[in-house]
């Protein structure tokens, strides 16, 4: 067992049984917000970090941990608990394989986890990933949006700025490079400014891509006076949204202002936001929109799952 303390948060459910839910918790702020919110909706869960990755500041509320690597440990944790449903949270590094620290569950699984360590895209290895959680291990992998639905942004606008024109067809050509450049499962996230895409997101992550905007305006290789254009954040056409689904949180609104935009222009119901009450703290004092990318958002994250419809 762990050496965590045990947890402190009043009320916190025991984590155990057919109904619970294990919490696999990787890097950011989003594995303590998750659970935030799920025991406030009376969810049972019980909370698993890794070491290396968990913030700290979920320690006081998970129950044990696992070294990257240790898939025996991990899935003898969740079994021995008659848990059925797992839900990855947070950042999860693309490791190579000699980072991983092997235990022998997951050395008897060599073939399967060589398997899920093989070529393309974060997404593709997401997509190994769960199918040996539940087809080899009859385990289910459930989303954040399940565990904690008023995580997910909704249609509407968040904050007071409102966009423009000019912002939302800006959005909405932001949303379709997106899908243009889903086959290639890359980021998910694009800026446009003046018509065109000036940042696609790669393997750095929104910060780093925002940071670099800046500075490309900073060192005067984007001429562009005063602020103008727009974060454009969905997933990708195809995605599996119960893992690395989109995040955007009070520090993306921060760069996004440094960064000179106008806006941030979102899938509704495909994107979640950390801490809804900061970061629309941080849309009003940088003066930023925040809104759905499209009136009929319903339908483009449907067409974000599984493509556009057949005629």
């Amino acid at each position: 067992m762990s050496d965590l303390p045990a947890p402190l948060a009043a009320g916190m459910p025991a984590g155990g049984g057919h109904d619970a839910v294990a919490l696999l918790c990787a890097a950011g702020e989003m594995p303590q917000i998750v659970a935030e919110e799920a025991q406030r909706a009376g969810q049972q869960f019980f909370l698993i970090a890794i070491e290396g990755l968990a913030n700290p500041l979920i320690r006081h509320m998970a129950h044990d941990t696992i070294k990257l690597g240790q898939l025996g440990r991990f899935l003898d944790l969740v079994k021995g608990r008659g848990i059925s449903r797992i839900a990855v949270v947070g950042a999860l590094p693309r490791p190579h394989l000699t980072d991983l620290r092997l235990d022998f569950g997951a050395i008897r699984r060599l073939p399967a986890v060589l398997k899920v360590m093989g070529g393309g895209g974060d997404d593709a290895l997401l997509r190994r990933l769960i199918n040996l959680v539940e087809e080899r291990e009859g385990l289910n992998v459930v989303g954040v949006q399940e565990l904690a639905p008023g995580l997910v942004i909704q249609q509407g606008n968040l904050g007071r700025s409102k966009a423009d024109a000019t912002s939302r067809t800006e959005a909405q050509r932001g949303l379709d490079l997106i899908v243009a450049l889903s086959p290639f499962d890359c980021g998910q996230a694009v800026v446009i400014m003046d018509g065109r895409p000036v940042a696609i997101e790669g393997v750095e992550g929104t910060d780093s891509m925002l940071e670099r905007v800046a500075n490309l305006r900073k060192i005067g290789r984007l001429r562009i006076k005063g602020r103008h254009g727009v974060l454009v954040k969905a997933p990708k056409q195809g995605q599996d949204l119960r893992m690395d689904m989109p995040v955007i949180g009070p520090e993306t609104l921060r760069l996004a202002t440094e960064a000179g935009l106008l806006g941030v222009a979102v899938a509704a119901g495909g994107v979640l936001v950390a801490g809804l009450a900061a970061t629309q703290a941080a849309a009003d004092a940088g003066k930023l929109f925040v809104r759905e990318g499209r009136e009929q958002l319903p339908g483009q994250v449907e067409r974000l799952r599984h493509g556009p419809p057949t005629v």
